[in-house]
């Protein structure tokens, strides 16, 4: 074989290896964008979690903690309620009324999980207070429609949605909005954009944004780069869910003037602490912070049930 021929071999050798190697690439992107982002039939699974480690020290007993509050929700009786979002995805909600009630608390959930679990220990403590609550099933998730999850990106707009509907039920009445995780953010996302009548957030285990949180998690949990699977896998989800990965609550609060409680973990090691920090000083509305020590993931209400009930109490003597 004459070296031409073998140049030329070599050279097709490395292309063929190339485009098996971007080939592998993308199709780790992709089902990373799958993995992420595409809906979630079955919700509250949380010690079957690939992240499981990440969720706290104490999940057994955070599990257990969420089924007695269920347990003890299920006999309240709720009606549903239903919106339609800006991409004609139909979403659905349980409102749990209270009479002659002048505030409605709306409850978003985080990834993966459902409102009526996530909140079922806080509802008693709103509808004490005289709440009407409303327990929101979000996009991507069980009842609710919608092929793509977006990490509160459109879900802030379904927020506003919800808002609508229930100024619809209750014209005269006051809202209040309380999110968890994915439900925080779409909640610090919206937060620019509410009406006068909604008279403050509770944003617990929020995050600064999507990507800041894919990046930590990458690194942090699987002990990889996200160069460039994160990058291919948000080509995947702007092309197909039709957002990105870059949508910065940090700089949606600094433009609300909707008055918030910061609510977050010591010891969350899928949402760190300082996300929660980074959110509460750019903030330039009214603001409280409750920092629960020793708290995992979303565990802050677990955790201390004491101090968690007296700050949202203080915040909401507040507004």
């Amino acid at each position: 074989m004459t070296i031409p021929e073998i140049v030329g071999l070599s050279i097709f050798c490395l292309l063929i290896a190339c485009g098996i190697i971007i080939a592998i690439l993308f199709l780790c992107g992709y089902l990373t964008y799958r993995s992420l982002v595409h809906r979630k039939e079955s919700l509250d699974k949380l010690e079957q979690s690939p992240y499981v480690g990440a969720l706290g020290p104490n999940l057994a007993e955070f599990n257990e903690y969420r089924d007695d509050a269920h347990k003890a929700l299920k006999g309240t009786p709720f009606s549903w309620e239903s919106v339609t979002a800006d991409d004609e995805v139909r979403l659905f909600a349980r409102l749990y009324k209270v009479v002659d009630a002048k505030t409605t608390v709306i409850c978003l959930p985080g990834y993966m999980t459902s409102a009526v679990k996530s909140f079922a220990d806080i509802v008693p403590f709103y509808m004490e207070k005289g709440y009407n609550v409303l327990l929101v099933t979000n996009r991507g998730h069980a009842e609710s429609g919608g092929r793509h999850i977006t990490f509160g990106i459109k879900e802030s707009g379904d927020l506003l949605k919800w808002v609508d509907k229930v100024n619809e039920l209750y014209p005269e009445g006051n809202v209040l909005i309380h999110g968890i995780e994915l439900g925080a953010n779409a909640a610090m996302l919206a937060s620019g954009d509410l009406p006068h009548n909604v008279k403050g957030i509770i944003e617990d285990s929020g995050f600064s944004k999507p990507w800041d949180i894919f990046v930590y998690q990458i690194k942090q949990i699987y002990h990889l780069s996200p160069f460039p699977i994160l990058h291919i896998a948000e080509y995947f989800t702007k092309r197909f869910a039709k957002v990105g990965y870059q949508d910065s609550a940090v700089k949606a609060v600094a433009e609300s003037s909707v008055p918030i409680l910061f609510i977050h973990g010591s010891r969350d090691m899928f949402v760190p602490p300082y996300m929660c920090h980074a959110c509460y000083d750019s903030c330039t509305a009214p603001k409280a912070m409750l920092i629960v020590e020793g708290a995992g993931h979303t565990q802050a209400c677990f955790k201390d049930k004491e101090a968690y009930i007296e700050s949202l109490n203080s915040f909401i003597e507040s507004l």
